[in-house]
């Protein structure tokens, strides 16, 4: 089963989706030694995926950059390699951390660019 982050596919993708929960807020206050928790209701904690992508050329390599960009902001599913989805994840941001050209690639069975990205994202109600 392909990875994918919306419509996007990776050829690998690591990490999960923090799912919403009940959230707890603690409260201090200035000059005094203790402090005390309370629960706020549903909560995600921002969640990191990486994610790698074997592009033909650099022109691919360059367009899969942009769709990253422009997915900026969506709300979409993410499905991780063994087909577990989770709907309603908002893309808070992607930041491309590697692209290098490769002399030889098994996916692309030659010439390839790897794109290596980190995806930040948020859970909502499921």
């Amino acid at each position: 089963m392909a990875a994918t982050i919306g419509t996007i596919t990776f050829d690998a993708m690591s990490g999960t989706v923090a799912l919403p929960g009940d959230g707890v807020e603690v409260l201090q206050r200035p000059g005094r030694d203790c402090h005390r928790g309370r629960r706020v209701g549903l909560r995600a904690p921002e969640s990191q995926i990486a994610t790698v992508k074997f592009a033909a050329n650099a022109s691919t390599a360059s367009t899969l950059r942009t769709s990253y960009a422009a997915a900026v902001g969506d709300v979409v599913t993410v499905t991780d390699a063994l087909g577990v989805a989770v709907t309603n994840v908002t893309v808070l941001g992607v930041s491309i951390v590697e692209q290098k050209p490769l002399a030889y690639c098994s996916v692309t069975s030659g010439a390839a660019v790897k794109l290596a990205a980190v995806w930040s994202l948020l859970a909502g109600k499921q």
